[in-house]
């Protein structure tokens, strides 16, 4: 609040400040950084500091017409700039320290061309979607949140410095009415009195009032024109908020309807493909299983072949009687056949336990599909919640104050974007998960391949080995019958060729 003293005509003084004060955006503060910059002679480094440490005095010891010369000229780059010859607001600002005077020729140029209206303008979604996530990213959350409750506590100042002002104005209106009567009745008595003697103290004291009235009627103008000048700020400040925010309001619409058309082709896209993934998994897992069906089922036929086979030697055994020479010959080919034996049962637990491993390998993968599902599911109802908090932000926008709808739906649209951020990461990431199950599938499934055409080659090998032991046996049992005295040889055959092995 300014201090009213006896002043002189404050338009001849040469104490009036050109201040800059605080910028919300970011394109505003490179424009004014720039046009510093081409003004003064500055660096780019020295004028981008310069705009981030407001409010600032840019030049002090003006007129009040070369004053409102430089306000104009900034005026065009979207900068707030506040005039004023108040010291106690002097002290509250920084100040820029000038190695020499600057140069004010600029003003004497020709008149800049209007701005251009693109600020005005809609940006493409693209654009506008980087612009915000750059502002997001250089932004600090803190200082932001310094700087609109700055923003608040100046505006909050401004609206009760207003207030004080008109109500000086009118109590100096009411002074000054006062004044006006007594002066009037001072007049209206004149005549009267001149016809008396003179009388010096009612001279003097009319000659004091003028004086007063002169006095109270110079600190009206100047507290009119302060009132008339911080109204007139204020206003402004009021129309580049609503313009502000009409235009971020445009632009979230645009950007949530961007969002939500990308969100449905992703979530179409993705459900399209797991459909597929999960056709093709059902259907290699029926195969599958149809395939270890099928071998069970060979398995249990060899089984009883193989008892039938058995109880064939058996019958036989007690009919052979082979001679010594043929006898070792069986014994050896017995012993490589049990070698075999040996090998391909060792390849059929091998193969079985790979069989095992590749079932549990895919109920793994289904776990992993559904966990996949679930949390999918977990990101929409929070992408719904999302939505649902936006849409309950923007009634509480409409219900507040012009200056906190603009705060309110800029950080709400950090928080969203960030919000959007984790959802398109997280996504990401489940892809290249998805992904990566899905080369481990193709893998597997390769393996199981493998195993069932080695299973395939062991039965057919086992095939081809008893259709050979089959046709010995029918050449021996044609052969002459030799009593055989060695008993234990026998039944050791009887052992070797029973139903267990």
């Amino acid at each position: 609040m300014m201090l009213l003293g006896n002043k002189r005509s404050q338009g001849e003084e040469r104490n009036w400040s050109v201040v800059l004060s605080p910028i919300r955006s970011e394109i505003d503060k490179k424009k004014i950084s720039q046009k510093i910059s081409e003004v003064f002679s500055l660096s780019s480094e020295e004028a981008t500091d310069l705009v981030a440490n407001t409010p600032i005095i840019l030049l002090d010891h003006l007129s009040r017409p070369l004053a409102m010369k430089v306000k104009e000229y900034f005026r065009s780059t979207g900068a707030e700039i506040l005039l004023t010859n108040d010291i106690f607001l002097k002290r509250k600002c920084y100040r820029t320290v000038w190695p020499e005077p600057p140069n004010l020729s600029f003003l004497n140029e020709e008149a800049l061309p209007a701005a251009s209206s693109s600020d005005s303008e809609l940006l493409p979604t693209d654009q506008a979607l980087n612009e915000i996530r750059t502002i997001a990213e250089e932004t600090d959350p803190h200082e932001e949140a310094e700087e609109i409750e700055q923003e608040q506590e100046e505006a909050s100042s401004l609206r009760d410095e207003s207030q004080t002002w008109r109500h000086q104005l009118q109590d100096l209106e009411e002074e000054n009415r006062l004044l006006r009567d007594k002066l009037e009745n001072a007049s209206n008595a004149q005549p009267s009195m001149s016809r008396l003697p003179s009388n010096e103290g009612a001279d003097k004291e009319v000659r004091e009032l003028k004086a007063i009235l002169s006095q109270m009627r110079e600190k009206t103008e100047a507290v009119r024109e302060e009132y008339h000048q911080a109204r007139q700020i204020f206003d402004q400040k009021i129309q580049n908020t609503l313009k502000e925010k009409d235009v971020w309001e445009t632009k979230y619409h645009e950007l949530n309807a961007a969002v939500q058309k990308k969100q449905k082709d992703m979530e179409s896209h993705f459900k399209s493909e797991m459909e597929k993934v999960t056709q093709d998994t059902r259907s290699k897992l029926t195969q599958m299983i149809e395939t270890v069906n099928a071998l069970r089922q060979e398995k249990v036929h060899l089984e009883k072949a193989l008892n039938e086979k058995s109880q064939e030697v058996v019958l036989h055994h007690q009919k052979k009687q082979f001679v010594e020479g043929e006898m070792q010959t069986v014994l050896a080919q017995k012993e490589e056949a049990e070698k075999m034996r040996a090998q391909q049962e060792t390849q059929l637990e091998e193969v079985e336990t790979k069989l095992q491993e590749i079932q549990l390998m895919r109920a793994d993968q289904e776990k992993a599909v559904q966990f996949y599902q679930q949390q999918m599911e977990a990101r929409e109802h929070e992408l719904e919640n999302a939505r649902r908090q936006i849409r309950e932000a923007n009634q509480q926008l409409e219900q507040r104050e012009s200056v906190q709808k603009r705060v309110q739906l800029a950080s709400q649209l950090s928080d969203k974007e960030a919000m959007l951020k984790l959802f398109v990461k997280d996504q990401e990431r489940l892809e290249l998960e998805i992904h990566e199950r899905e080369e481990s599938m193709r893998k597997v499934l390769a393996e199981q391949e493998k195993v069932e055409r080695e299973i395939i080659e062991i039965r057919q090998a086992q095939r081809h080995f008893m259709e050979s032991s089959k046709r010995e046996q029918s050449g021996r049992a044609k052969s002459p019958r030799i009593a055989n005295p060695e008993g234990s040889q026998n039944s050791g055959l009887k052992d070797s060729l029973s139903p267990h092995d």
